[in-house]
């Protein structure tokens, strides 16, 4: 009878291990609104994880993309791809400027480091993001018809174009 008992109990102590190992691996993303300055972000990160670089390339405002060649912004990005897959990236918070056109979106971005036989480490560090909303023309006749979206306007961790920028040697007059 004792031997029953602690063979249940051993069972029970398995399935709620099997359990949380299956919570913790599936690992999810969040669901956001579709369109929504968190989704634009969501989707940025996934789509250079997946290293899908015209989509992330294509969610950047006009004027950052006019900073640097899509050649030059894959060949930055491609460095930082490590960065995104060793981390974790959580929204924070949402703060709109103007209403419904400009937003300034926070994230904490948590790295760990493993450093054996000395153990592990986590940073975690929270990043600025600045969204904007911009018309875009609908179809050929682009005088009627109109589409609202964000892009990113501004940040430093998840734009390699400005990176780039930083890199270069000043230019000459």
């Amino acid at each position: 009878m004792t031997r029953a008992i602690g063979l249940v109990i051993l069972a029970i102590i398995f399935l709620l291990i099997v359990i949380s190992l299956i919570l913790t691996l599936r690992g999810s993303p969040l669901q956001t609104k579709n369109g929504s300055p968190e989704n634009i972000i969501q989707t940025y990160i996934e789509s250079i994880i997946e290293e899908d670089f015209e989509t992330s390339y294509s969610l950047l405002s006009e004027e950052l993309k006019s900073e640097c060649a899509f050649s030059d912004y894959v060949m930055n990005i491609e460095r930082e791809i490590e960065l995104f897959n060793s981390g974790t990236v959580k929204h924070n918070k949402t703060l709109p400027l103007e209403e419904d056109v400009h937003v300034i979106l926070y994230i904490d971005i948590s790295t760990v480091i493993t450093d054996v036989p000395f153990g592990t480490d986590e940073y975690t560090r929270e990043e600025k993001i600045t969204l904007i909303k911009s018309e875009y023309p609908l179809g050929s006749d682009s005088s009627h018809l109109i589409e609202w979206r964000w892009e990113i306007s501004k940040t430093s961790y998840l734009n390699s174009c400005e990176e780039f920028i930083k890199m270069q040697p000043p230019k000459l007059r």
